[in-house]
């Protein structure tokens, strides 16, 4: 700047070693430089300030309440057990469908009778509520449970023309009325009575498989009441009913035995059984003309009842 100013004094003054023409060109110069000069305060921009690197702020740790946590223990969802079968003869109590599936209102593929043996497989904890797979005839489908019952080979009778619910049921009661007979002692008289029939009704008014008559089946009714509540409640007050006449039968004979004071049915077959036949006042009549209690009809029982046991079955006039 001193230099300028004294080249501008020199220049107004005209003191120059150069003359008019150095004075034209210092004062161009002196316009230039004042050009730079300017220039220069202009373009001094101000100095660019460094951005310093972000400084993360850390938030201080929050403090979660104060939990017991109980730690989460996986548990294996349970699995079903698989269903193990049996495979087992059983025979039908009654007539009934075949479905499809386990359901009353599936397809029928058939009907089943009565006490006819069915190949079946049976769950290890059935209830009376469970279907039972069955095979029969050909067909495969599921029958109500209720409608079966085991079939036994060792004393269940195939030819015997008694169904094997009734079989079942002579034996049920020889337990209850505790006899010391087998079930053949029963079939011999079913046989000798009726050939094992509900019908014809005999000249004297006998009714059943087991020809009782009206006025014993009144009396051992109420008999039964008394003493077996429990086995009269399954009495239909029908003599043609087998299932209750076998039972109002069985009940005669204990009746019987009792009547006489007899612990053995087995060692007073004879006695007790004419008595059935005949009474007891024509039993005793009987014994005082014959010396015996034996009598044809008792001798028939007692021969059936062992032709049974062998062979199984009967025929005409054993």
């Amino acid at each position: 700047m001193k230099f300028i100013k004294k080249l501008r004094k020199n220049v107004g003054s005209g003191r120059t070693i150069y003359g008019w023409k150095n004075r034209v060109v210092a004062m161009g110069i002196i316009i230039v430089m004042a050009f730079m000069v300017v220039g220069m305060i202009v373009s001094v921009e101000p100095q660019a300030t460094t951005e310093l690197p972000a400084v993360e702020t850390i938030e201080p740790e929050k403090t979660l309440p104060s939990t017991t946590l109980t730690p989460t223990i996986a548990t294996a969802e349970p699995t079903e057990e698989p269903v193990t079968y049996i495979e087992t003869t059983m025979y039908t109590v009654s007539s009934v469908n075949l479905r499809q599936d386990t359901s009353k209102t599936s397809t029928s593929l058939l009907i089943i009778p009565e006490s006819v043996k069915v190949s079946a497989q049976i769950p290890e904890n059935s209830t009376i509520e469970d279907w039972t797979h069955v095979s029969y005839n050909g067909k495969t489908g599921y029958v109500k449970t209720e409608y079966l019952a085991v079939y036994d080979e060792s004393f269940h009778l195939d030819e015997l023309q008694l169904e094997y619910k009734y079989q079942d049921l002579v034996i049920s009661l020889i337990e209850a009325f505790d006899f010391d007979v087998d079930q053949y002692f029963f079939y011999g008289m079913m046989y000798t009575e009726n050939r094992f029939k509900t019908e014809p009704e005999s000249e004297a008014g006998a009714q059943g498989i087991l020809q009782v008559i009206p006025s014993t089946w009144r009396t051992m009714y109420k008999e039964l009441q008394q003493e077996y509540p429990e086995i009269a409640a399954t009495i239909v007050d029908d003599p043609t009913d087998k299932a209750s006449n076998i039972t109002i039968g069985l009940y005669y004979i204990k009746y019987l035995k009792d009547y006489y004071g007899y612990s053995s049915l087995k060692e007073h077959a004879s006695q007790i059984l004419t008595c059935y036949n005949r009474g007891p006042g024509g039993t005793a009549s009987y014994y005082n003309k014959y010396g015996t209690y034996s009598t044809d009809y008792s001798k028939e029982i007692l021969r059936a009842a062992d032709y049974i046991r062998e062979n199984g079955t009967w025929e005409e006039g054993l």
